[in-house]
C-alpha cells in the first residue's frame, strides 16, 4: 500500500543519571538503569522526515514502546550496543514497567495497542515483527499469535519471488505452534484453510521447511468444513500448480 509510512529504529544512549523516560499524560517517569545502555526508538511518517533532516526525535509514549517492542530480538552485529550485548532484559523490564502507567490492564493489551498502530502506520510487516518479538516478553505467547499469524498471511501475497519460501516456511513455523484452544474462536476455520493451504505450497513446491508433515495433506484438506473450500484444495493439488490466489 502507498500510503503506508516509513519508519526507522534510532538507537540512541541513555546514562544512569538520566534513566529512561516512560512518557505520560502526566510527564515522564523514570525508568532507573544501572549503566548506560543503547535504546531503540521509533520514528515514522513525518517525524521520520524531521529526523532525516536534523536528527531531531521524539520521545512520546508510541516511539518509546514501539521502540522497545520493535528492538527486542536477538542480538544484531550491525545493531550499536552500549551496555549489555543482549538488551532484551532490559528492554522487556521496561516494557513490563510501562503498560500499567500508560493505562493498560496487562503487557499483552499494550502489545495488541502497538502492533494494529504499526500495522495501520507501517503495515503487516512492522506489526508482524513487534508481534514476533513479544515472545521474548513474559506473558502468553499463545495469546498473541492469533494476530501474529494473520499478519504474516496478509503479507504472503505481497512477497517478492524469493522470498515467498521463506515467508511460507515461517509462517508454518508460527502455525505449528499455535494452540486451538487459545486461537479466537472465529478464527479456527481460516487456522484449518491456511495450514492446508500451507502444506499444499511445500507439497507442490517440494519445500523442505525443516520438519516432517505431521499431519497428512489429505487430512488438512478434509478439515475444512466448507464442501466448495474443500473441492478447491483438492483441485489445486490434482493440478499440481499451487494458486496464489488461495492466500
Amino acid at each position: 500500500m502507498s500510503d503506508l509510512e516509513e519508519y526507522t529504529l534510532f538507537w540512541t544512549i541513555f546514562n544512569p543519571s538520566d534513566a529512561i523516560p516512560i512518557p505520560t499524560e502526566n510527564g515522564n517517569i523514570r525508568f532507573d538503569i544501572a549503566e548506560a545502555c543503547s535504546f531503540p526508538i521509533y520514528i515514522s511518517g513525518e517525524e521520520l522526515s524531521e529526523f532525516n533532516q536534523d536528527m531531531s526525535f521524539k520521545m512520546t509514549p508510541l516511539n518509546m514502546v514501539a521502540g522497545a517492542l520493535l528492538g527486542c530480538r536477538p542480538p544484531r552485529p550491525y545493531i550499536p550496543s552500549t551496555g549489555p550485548s543482549d538488551l532484551r532484559p532490559l528492554l522487556r523490564d521496561y516494557l513490563e514497567g510501562s503498560f500499567q502507567k500508560l493505562g493498560f490492564d496487562s503487557l499483552e493489551e499494550l502489545i495488541f495497542e502497538i502492533a494494529r498502530i504499526l500495522r495501520e502506520r507501517n503495515g503487516c510487516r512492522a506489526a508482524a515483527a513487534a508481534l514476533k518479538n513479544s515472545e521474548y516478553l513474559n506473558i502468553n505467547f499463545h495469546k498473541i499469535l492469533n494476530d501474529l499469524l494473520l499478519c504474516l498471511w496478509n503479507d504472503l501475497p505481497c512477497l517478492p519471488e524469493d522470498k515467498q519460501e521463506s515467508g511460507f516456511v515461517e509462517f508454518y513455523k508460527y502455525l505449528r505452534k499455535a494452540k486451538l484452544s487459545e486461537l479466537h474462536p472465529e478464527s479456527l476455520d481460516w487456522y484449518h484453510y491456511a495450514y492446508a493451504v500451507t502444506l499444499l505450497y511445500f507439497d507442490i513446491n517440494q519445500v523442505n521447511h525443516g520438519e516432517e508433515i505431521v499431519d497428512d495433506l489429505n487430512e488438512a484438506i478434509m478439515r475444512n468444513q466448507n464442501e466448495t473450500t474443500r473441492k478447491h484444495l483438492l483441485a489445486t493439488l490434482s493440478s499440481r500448480n499451487f494458486d496464489f490466489r488461495l492466500l
